[in-house]
């Protein structure tokens, strides 16, 4: 028995606790900040113009008619190269595509496949990766899927698995034909 009033007794003091808190009104909102406060002088403004009436002007065309063609304004920002710092690397290596021409355990057939796409496409760098204990060839430096489509339609009729696959890309900046940021 004693041990279950000691526990009541815990537990109504717990719960008187936990009621809201009073404050007495007379005391805490009896203070005059006006004194404080930063005072404003408003003086309301005054006319001291002629009266006139405004004039309506005559446009030579009818302007809620007009429509405006940003197909131009839209191609232009659109291939419009961005201007890149100084700081920049001559190489940067970012996220892009490459077209994987072959996967393989042979190498003999890993090289004749890399020397065959440079044939094809001699200006589009092809790359050998070996990954134990496959051989891979990956072809290009794509940055848009838009860009290999019609490499990978004629690689397509010479290696029948050829497929584009996400890849670091090496991307190199000419230094030397970028125009200077105008100051």
């Amino acid at each position: 028995m004693n041990k279950n009033f000691y526990f009541y007794c815990i537990f109504i003091l717990t719960l008187a606790s936990c009621g809201p808190k009073l404050i007495p009104l007379d005391t805490a909102l009896n203070e005059d900040f006006s004194t404080y406060r930063k005072q404003y002088k408003y003086q309301p403004e005054k006319y001291e113009g002629n009266d006139a009436t405004i004039r309506e002007i005559q446009l030579s065309f009818d302007s809620t008619t007009q429509t405006a063609d940003i197909t131009k304004a839209l191609n232009r920002l659109l291939d419009a190269v961005p201007v890149i710092a100084d700081y920049v690397p001559d190489d940067l290596r970012i996220e892009g595509w490459r077209i994987q021409i072959y996967r393989g355990r042979d190498r003999r057939e890993a090289s004749e496949a890399r020397q065959r796409s440079y044939d094809m496409f001699p200006n589009l760098t092809p790359y050998m990766i070996y990954n134990a204990p496959r051989y891979q060839v990956r072809v290009g430096d794509f940055l848009e899927p838009y860009e290999y489509q019609p490499f990978l339609k004629a690689f397509k009729k010479e290696f029948s698995g050829a497929l584009a696959v996400p890849d670091i890309v090496n991307v190199i900046i000419d230094k030397s034909q970028r125009e200077s940021p105008k100051k």
